[in-house]
């Protein structure tokens, strides 16, 4: 199934979105603070990347499920390191 580009482009308004509000999260909040929100939007530029660009939207349904519950034990992993670390 090709990608149409009205939903191509908004695929990438939203990753510049996501990333522009990361960056400002992490230079006006305090980094800790910052953190579990930056997390999510990563989170969230992961998954619009997999399903828009890589084509998971037409996976086997096990990839479907499985993609956002690995990416959500790596945030997991990541904020509980940081906390510990902190």
């Amino acid at each position: 199934m090709p990608l149409s580009p009205r939903a191509s482009t908004l695929t990438w308004l939203a990753l510049v979105t996501l990333t522009l509000t990361s960056f400002a999260l992490s230079e006006t909040s305090g980094a800790r603070a910052a953190v579990l929100p930056i997390l999510l939007a990563a989170m969230v530029k992961a998954s619009l990347v997999a399903f828009q660009f890589m084509e998971l939207r037409s996976a086997h349904p096990v990839w479907k499920a499985a993609f956002p519950g690995l990416l959500a034990l790596i945030i997991f992993i990541l904020w509980a390191a940081r906390a510990a670390a902190s």
